[in-house]
């Protein structure tokens, strides 16, 4: 059977798309798989009926057997075909209901989502692998990169669940700005609803979520402090409020 939902799947249209249709993505592959398992069950079954004898339609080994059910055979045939069917296409039900949109953990947590920024020419970014790289200036030898730290939570607000995370960005000179950004799951998965800059060249040791109260622990420049060397700790605070950061 896995043959041929290879077969089947390999000559049918190329559906896929990118991450943030993941959900339609995957109706469409376990949709394809369900329909090819119980497609070479069927024909399993009408081959069982094969070679078939001129008098009852049966295979020959069963017809010549003495006092042998006819009638029955074939619709236990038949209410097989039918059974494996539903199985399959309830069982499909609920692995799309199960996987799909996917949340991804680690640097790739946040790949496919939207990000909106000042670095790139389009003001937003997509990450690949948490990372997204291209020439600060046409022909330039500066690239712009932004990065997803390791710093970030989870938690659910007012009902619905709530990330936020830090992005890195730096346009090739010597500042690199750090920036908290919050995102919402919806029915297309993550979608980045703001953003509160949290420094240049900071340092960020802890980001927490504790009911809407977002607690950012890092290091920043004293009054005294070369932009490249920050001593002074501190603590940030933001509260969630309908999809909203607010200085707490």
């Amino acid at each position: 059977m896995i043959l041929a939902r290879e077969l089947l799947i390999a000559v049918a249209p190329d559906k896929r798309v990118h991450a943030h249709d993941l959900r339609k993505t995957h109706e469409q592959e376990i949709s394809s798989s369900a329909l090819a398992d119980w497609s070479l069950l069927c024909i399993f079954t009408v081959f069982d009926l094969l070679p078939l004898d001129r008098a009852g339609g049966l295979p020959m080994k069963y017809s010549m057997a003495p006092g042998f059910d006819r009638r029955g055979y074939i619709m236990r045939k038949i209410h097989l075909c039918l059974m494996a069917g539903m199985l399959l296409v309830t069982g499909g039900a609920c692995v799309r209901t199960a996987t799909t949109p996917e949340r991804a953990s680690g640097m790739s947590a946040f790949d496919g989502v939207r990000f909106r920024t000042e670095w790139t020419d389009s003001g937003t970014v997509v990450l690949t692998k948490g990372r997204h790289v291209e020439p600060a200036e046409p022909g330039s030898a500066s690239q712009v990169v932004i990065l997803l730290s390791d710093k970030g939570a989870r938690g659910i607000v007012d009902g619905r669940e709530t990330a936020t995370a830090v992005l890195i960005s730096s346009g090739g000179g010597s500042g690199t700005f750090y920036d908290l950004v919050l995102l919402i799951w919806g029915p297309d998965g993550w979608k980045h609803t703001d953003t509160a800059p949290l420094g240049d060249r900071v340092k960020v040791h802890s980001v927490s979520l504790a009911g809407r109260e977002i607690i950012v622990d890092l290091t920043e420049q004293g009054p005294d402090d070369p932009m490249c060397c920050p001593t002074l700790r501190r603590t940030k605070r933001y509260l969630v409020q309908d999809g909203r950061l607010k200085v707490h």
